[in-house]
């Protein structure tokens, strides 16, 4: 009878360890993993708090919780971010199983003393906690304040998908939104103190269109001149305004752009077709001009619209430039023109 109830104690206890373990695991994923409102409650401090009240295993779920969380870092090929983590969970479960280690504790001193180290603990795990998976109230707060934004300027064409706390220094949360027509058009919009909002998508779409428009004038330029993508470095800068167009649409040339566009950009040589090619040196204004009229020409009849065109060379000095800047759609008509508004400025790199 007596080895029966040996048997049974041990069974009960290995049953109660695997228990926890498991509980602990599963809870350690779910902070880890943090998704969505429910990473914002701090399980990790609660569940062992009450786990360590009625049962044994403080060291058991803290053990446990470690290797849950270097397993999930290595899972999810995230061990940079298991350096931050990791810590935190581990405060947050020792605090948790602290606090309810002194309320049951039966000596007086040590309970009282227990007691007021499990409190500070908990309260500062809590902090913690807060600081990088978020909180409930804050959590709320910035997904109300995005599908706010969302509505207003979208017109209900997007949707959250999910909602991430943003780490370190910048304490906000990235909502992942979709267009609800092509869920392949995502991206993010952040959420950030005082109802700072910065559309990633709106950004992205801009960039896109920024691309498109480049790459035209790129391949217009190399067709009609003698003049390749190794000869210039062109930039292209779109007006576009706010929730006009989706991540994947075309640019319909409606709104004015501005382009940037340096000759022979910083470099000795460049290869294409595997053959060099001689960078061209314009020693004179007259010869920066004579490329500058056919860019310009190819521009213009492009009809795109304008806000401004500036082009520039670099001189040997590495300050000065020959530079011509259009307007406002100025048009320009011949190469004299081109040679009377040339100018040499001041261009610091």
């Amino acid at each position: 009878m007596e080895e029966t109830n040996t048997n049974k104690t041990m069974r009960d206890t290995v049953t109660r360890i695997g228990l926890i373990i498991c509980i602990i695991v599963i809870t350690t994923w779910i902070t880890y993993d943090r998704v969505g409102f429910l990473g914002t409650i701090p399980l990790i401090i609660i569940i062992p708090f009450f786990l360590r009240l009625f049962f044994a295993g403080g060291l058991v779920m803290v053990v446990t919780a470690f290797i849950t969380s270097l397993l999930a870092a290595f899972i999810k090929d995230d061990l940079g971010n298991g350096i931050l983590f990791i810590p935190g969970i581990l405060i947050a479960v020792f605090s948790g199983a602290l606090l309810a280690k002194g309320i049951t504790n039966k000596d007086k001193s040590k309970h009282r003393i227990f007691i007021g180290i499990g409190v500070l603990a908990v309260i500062f795990a809590g902090m913690n906690y807060a600081e990088i998976w978020g909180d409930p109230i804050s959590y709320l707060k910035a997904k109300s304040n995005i599908q706010t934004y969302i509505n207003e300027n979208y017109g209900g064409r997007l949707a959250i998908k999910e909602m991430r706390r943003s780490f370190l220094k910048m304490n906000g949360y990235y909502a992942d939104v979709v267009q609800k027509e092509d869920t392949r058009n995502k991206s993010t919009i952040y959420y950030g103190d005082r109802g700072y909002i910065s559309d990633r998508y709106y950004d992205e779409t801009t960039e896109n269109m920024n691309k498109q428009v480049s790459e035209a004038l790129i391949s217009l330029i190399e067709n009609q001149t003698d003049l390749t993508y190794y000869d210039i470095h062109l930039i292209v800068n779109a007006e576009i305004p706010l929730a006009k167009y989706d991540l994947d649409d075309r640019f319909l040339g409606h709104e004015a752009i501005s382009v940037d566009i340096q000759l022979q950009p910083d470099y000795s040589w460049k290869q294409k077709d595997s053959e060099q090619t001689e960078v061209r040196v314009y020693s004179s204004k007259e010869a920066f001009a004579e490329d500058a009229y056919k860019i310009i020409t190819v521009l213009q009849n492009s009809k795109y619209q304008y806000k401004e065109v500036e082009i520039y060379y670099y001189l040997e000095d590495g300050n000065t430039i020959y530079e011509i800047l259009l307007k406002d759609g100025e048009s320009i008509h011949s190469l004299g023109q081109v040679i009377e508004r040339v100018q040499m400025a001041n261009h610091s790199k």
